[in-house]
């Protein structure tokens, strides 16, 4: 979180030192919301994937709230949210949602990249 929060830094400074305007920075592909400490320990792995393969993804460094969280994307402007928990974990599927238009599908957790890299 703090490297992110460095980029935006970043980029806001220069936004606002060149033209007094923030630029309209993209969101990460995916926000990636856990809950319970199992899910966030796959989703730490899910995001590292997903990072290798260049794909743009956040998730919160520790447990937090599934409003706080899904706040946290919204702000973010992630275009996908996908939530994964302790049910989802057992049936091995989670739910992948489109922040744009709100609509949601479940899809197996391992197939999540599958589906990233589908939509670019």
């Amino acid at each position: 979180l703090l490297i992110l929060v460095g980029m935006l830094v970043g980029v806001v400074a220069r936004g606002v030192g060149d033209h007094g305007a923030v630029p309209d920075v993209a969101g990460p592909a995916v926000y990636l919301v856990s809950l319970g400490a199992a899910a966030l320990a796959k989703n730490r792995k899910i995001a590292a994937g997903l990072r290798h393969a260049g794909i743009p993804v956040m998730l919160e460094a520790e447990e937090k709230s599934m409003k706080s969280q899904m706040r946290s994307a919204d702000r973010l402007k992630a275009r996908n949210v996908f939530i994964l928990g302790e049910t989802e974990l057992a049936s091995g599927q989670a739910v992948l949602k489109k922040m744009a238009d709100g609509s949601q599908q479940t899809i197996p957790i391992d197939s999540l990249k599958d589906f990233l890299e589908n939509e670019q």
